[in-house]
C-alpha cells in the first residue's frame, strides 16, 4: 500500500529555523530535482495561533486566570481538527473551501499524481505533542515522519533575536529544559526522523529521499485497538518516568545543599541515603507499583506540573 501524503512533524526550540526551512522547501521545490512533484503545504502554528494570543494565554496564566490552560489547549486542538479535515480532502478528492483557504492551499495546485507533503511548523517539544499526529498518519493511513533541527541553546538564542518576532530569552531557556528529544530506537514510531544542526545546511536530497520512503510505507491501523492503546500507555508512562527523574535529581541536590548548610548530619551518610531514596522512588514508578492520582498517571505537561511535583516529593520524602 502506498500514499502521496506525509505528514511531517518539525521540533526544535524557538529560533532553531524550521520555519525558514518550510518557506525554502515551499519556495524552491519547482526548481529543485529532489522535489519534483512535490506540494509543500506549511502549517505554521504561530499563524493559526498569532504571537500576541500566545503572550496572552502565558500574561493569563502568570496572573492566575483559571481558564488561561484550558483556552490553550483549545487553541491547539483547533488546529488538529482542521489538519483532519484537510486531510479527509485530500484523501476523497473532496473540497472544502474554509480548510483550503485556511492552509493557503490552492486546488489547482493539486494534481493527480501530486506528492503532497504536510508541514508541521511548531516547536512540539512533547513527545505526547508529536504522537497524536502519527496517530492522525494512522487514522487516515498516510506516510509519517519528523524533522529534528537540533541547535545549541545559545545559538537558539541568537538567531531568536533576526526574528520578526521575538520569543522572551526566559521562555527558550524553560522549553529547552523540558524539551524530550526524539529518541527513535525505544519508540519505533519515532524511527523516521530527519536531523540537522541547520535549517541552511539541511541534506535536502536525503529529506526528500525520507519523505517518498514514507510515502511507500503510510501508517498502517491497528487492527487490534489494544495493541494501540497500550502503545499509547507505554509513550505516556515513559513520558512521567523521564519527567520523575528530572525532578528526582533536582530534589537531591536541593536537599543535600540545605543539610550542608545546617551541618547537623554525616555529609557522606546522609547524600547516601537521600540518593537511595530518589532511586527506590524511581524503581516504584519504572515498575508501575507506585500509584499516581488519574490526573498525572498519563501524561506531565505544565497543565499538571505543580500537581505531579508535590506527589513525587511526599513521596521522597517518606522514603528518607
Amino acid at each position: 500500500m502506498e500514499t502521496n501524503i506525509v505528514i511531517t512533524v518539525l521540533m526544535g526550540l524557538p529560533g532553531a529555523g524550521k520555519s525558514t526551512l518550510c518557506e525554502a522547501l515551499a519556495s524552491t521545490a519547482s526548481d529543485n530535482p529532489y522535489f519534483d512533484g512535490f506540494i509543500f503545504i506549511h502549517v505554521c502554528f504561530d499563524t493559526l495561533i498569532p504571537l500576541s494570543l500566545q503572550e496572552k494565554f502565558v500574561e493569563d496564566k502568570k496572573a492566575g486566570v483559571e481558564d488561561t490552560t484550558e483556552s490553550w489547549k483549545q487553541a491547539r486542538h483547533e488546529v488538529y481538527l482542521n489538519v483532519d479535515k484537510l486531510l479527509s480532502c485530500l484523501k476523497t478528492d473532496d473540497y472544502d473551501f474554509n480548510v483550503f483557504k485556511l492552509f493557503n492551499v490552492h486546488k489547482t495546485s493539486l494534481g493527480k499524481d501530486s506528492k503532497v507533503v504536510i508541514l508541521l511548523d511548531d516547536n512540539f517539544y512533547y513527545r505526547s505533542m508529536r504522537y497524536e499526529y502519527f496517530q492522525l498518519a494512522r487514522k487516515h493511513t498516510v506516510g509519517f515522519m519528523q524533522v529534528y533541527i537540533d541547535i545549541d541553546y545559545g545559538i537558539a538564542i541568537k538567531q531568536n533575536l533576526n526574528r520578526a518576532h521575538t520569543v522572551p530569552e526566559a521562555a527558550i531557556y524553560n522549553m529547552a529544559q523540558k524539551f524530550q528529544h526524539p529518541k527513535p530506537r525505544e519508540n519505533r514510531w519515532e524511527d523516521p526522523t530527519f536531523v540537522t544542526q541547520s535549517s541552511g545546511g539541511a541534506d535536502l536530497k536525503c529529506f526528500g529521499n525520507m519523505v517518498l520512503n514514507r510515502m511507500s510505507f503510510p501508517v498502517l491501523p491497528v487492527e487490534n485497538n489494544e495493541s494501540e492503546k497500550e502503545e499509547a500507555r507505554l509513550i505516556c508512562s515513559r513520558n512521567v518516568a523521564h519527567q520523575a527523574d528530572l525532578y528526582l535529581r533536582s530534589l537531591v541536590g536541593k536537599t543535600i545543599k540545605e543539610a550542608h548548610k545546617k551541618g547537623s548530619t554525616n555529609s557522606k551518610e546522609f547524600s547516601a541515603r537521600v540518593n537511595a531514596a530518589r532511586q527506590y522512588v524511581m524503581v516504584s514508578v519504572r515498575k508501575g507499583s507506585l500509584l499516581f492520582p488519574p490526573n498525572l498517571a498519563d501524561n506531565i505537561d505544565d497543565n499538571n506540573r505543580e500537581s505531579f511535583e508535590k506527589f513525587i516529593l511526599e513521596e521522597f520524602q517518606k522514603s528518607l
